[in-house]
């Protein structure tokens, strides 16, 4: 039974950070690399 509730909550997260993912602006992964690379080009 805990398994399925880990899956569960496994599978929650995918949808809603798929989601976030289709928003503009909202998806902090995305931004954190961009960051970094608009950072090594400046230098």
């Amino acid at each position: 039974m805990t398994y399925l509730i880990l899956i569960l909550l496994i599978l929650n997260l995918i949808l809603l950070i798929r989601i976030n993912s289709k928003l503009p602006g909202k998806d902090p992964v995305r931004e954190a690399v961009e960051r970094y690379y608009k950072e090594k080009a400046q230098k």
